[in-house]
């Protein structure tokens, strides 16, 4: 690995691939639909549903993409695509760089082999939010390589892949709908937005048939290239310098795999729902350590093996005993589950009972502390309920006073007086009365009598509106 003689770090120059690599992150000018929905293995009533939610009221908005270019060779080693690039997607471009991505190029339809898996030696990046922390450092490291910050603002310092993201722009961006344009003055009257068709798994399926199928064979106009094509020229440089062998799996697996804590059982440890065991070795150990915490390093692209750490850092391979679903992601592994779960009649049943044990159980205790605080807590049912609202309401409204009163009268002759009798009256049924006394002006009526204007009225009986031996309302 070169550098040019200039001031501040200078322009990186190497021969040999994965010498230097050049990471970074942008942000696309592309609107797509943010979900990943519809490119899965299982597709079941929970995808359906998640089809239709989406069909309605979708998020829109632009991604990111995150890119590793090899500096020999000008070829782009790895992508990832991100909502909003944090740590975890920078590891995940991490990841692609060191592993075989044979799977994931097969997945989406593409005709070519995917770029090599590489041991990277420098990598070369800027202080992005998904690349300037802690974590990303930290698993650079544990991958045998080292890392350089570029200076704020000096796209010199990573020369080459500013460049692939206007080729990337240039050559792919403007072919798909959703396209935004860039900069002022380029918004023509197509509305990315209003065009929006693609959602973030399709849109990773056409960048990998680019990455994969297109690219390549394209010609180059880098310096040393002179016009020559591509995946030639790649293969001219590795023949000539050479590359740094591969990390195994296992290696990528223990520096930038997901790290969970699980107990050890009698038939072994489980994690993200897939039993896992191991030789006759962990056999023993785990007899001997059972219920004790390990620490569990999972590759997300390959759930067939996971390594097993202890507190004492002893280390175990133990291999997934549901074979059949091996080949799995974990995306795709726990999609799957959810499907099962969403469509399977037993795990809803069994669903059901879990639910009714923990509501009966719920209502012990609030019956204890009901108890406690002495409350009452008194179940009204359907039927007690209307007929409770019958009784307030009154069934036949009838008037008590009058020989000629009607057993069931209108709501608007229930303000008309009835001969030389008062317009009281009560919702239907028996109720208790009280005897009111004549110079009790406060709860008597006042009737018209005749012309002689208003008076009030004596001998008449209050309602109370509350049953017989019911007390009465306040």
């Amino acid at each position: 690995m070169k550098r040019a003689m200039r001031s501040g770090f200078g322009e990186l120059k190497a021969r040999m691939i994965a010498e230097a690599i050049e990471i970074d992150e942008c942000e696309m000018p592309l609107w797509t639909f943010l979900n990943m929905t519809g490119l899965d293995k299982v597709v079941g009533e929970k995808t359906m549903r998640q089809l239709k939610s989406e069909a309605k009221q979708s998020d829109v908005g632009k991604i990111w993409i995150l890119v590793a270019v090899d500096v020999a060779t000008g070829a782009p080693l790895a992508f990832h695509l991100a909502k909003n690039p944090n740590s975890d997607d920078t590891l995940e471009l991490l990841r692609r760089l060191v592993s075989d991505k044979t799977q994931l190029a097969r997945e989406a339809g593409c005709e070519n082999a995917p770029p090599p898996a590489v041991r990277p030696f420098m990598i070369m990046m800027d202080t992005g939010s998904g690349l300037w922390n802690n974590i990303v450092p930290h698993a650079i490291l544990s991958l045998g390589a080292m890392f350089r910050f570029g200076r704020t603002k000096s796209p010199s310092d990573k020369a080459f892949i500013e460049r692939f993201f206007a080729t990337l722009s240039s050559d792919i961006m403007k072919a798909l709908h959703g396209y935004n344009g860039q900069g002022p003055g380029k918004q023509t009257e197509y509305d990315g937005q209003d065009m929006t068709v693609m959602t973030m798994a399709q849109l990773e399926k056409y960048l990998w048939w680019y990455f994969t199928d297109c690219l390549p064979f394209k010609t180059t106009q880098r310096k040393g290239g002179w016009g020559g094509i591509r995946h030639v020229l790649f293969d001219k440089v590795k023949r000539m310098y050479g590359m740094l062998p591969a990390l195994s799996n296992r290696e990528v697996r223990r520096a930038v795999g997901l790290r969970v804590t699980r107990k050890v059982t009698k038939m072994g440890i489980e994690a993200f729902r897939m039993p896992y065991q191991g030789n006759e070795e962990f056999r023993q150990w785990a007899l001997r350590n059972i219920g004790a915490s390990v620490t569990i390093c999972v590759d997300p692209n390959r759930m067939e093996e996971v390594t097993a750490i202890t507190k004492d850092s002893q280390s175990f391979y133990l291999k997934a005993c549901l074979s059949q679903f091996k080949h799995f992601s974990l995306r795709e592994w726990r999609h799957f589950l959810e499907e099962w779960r969403a469509s399977d009649p037993l795990t809803q049943e069994i669903a059901v009972e879990a639910l009714y044990r923990f509501y009966n159980r719920i209502s012990a205790e609030m019956d204890g502390l009901l108890a406690f605080y002495g409350k009452e807590h008194k179940v009204i049912k359907r039927d007690e309920a209307q007929a409770l609202a019958d009784t307030l309401a009154g069934s036949d409204m009838a008037i008590l006073y009058g020989e000629d009163s009607s057993p069931s009268a209108s709501l608007s002759a229930l303000a008309e007086p009835v001969g030389n009798g008062e317009g009281v009256y009560t919702p239907g049924g028996e109720v208790s009365v009280d005897p009111v006394e004549a110079n009790d002006d406060a709860d008597g009526p006042t009737v018209e009598i005749g012309d002689s204007g208003k008076s009030p009225a004596t001998g008449i009986q209050k309602f109370t509106g509350a049953p017989e031996g019911k007390g009465s309302l306040k």
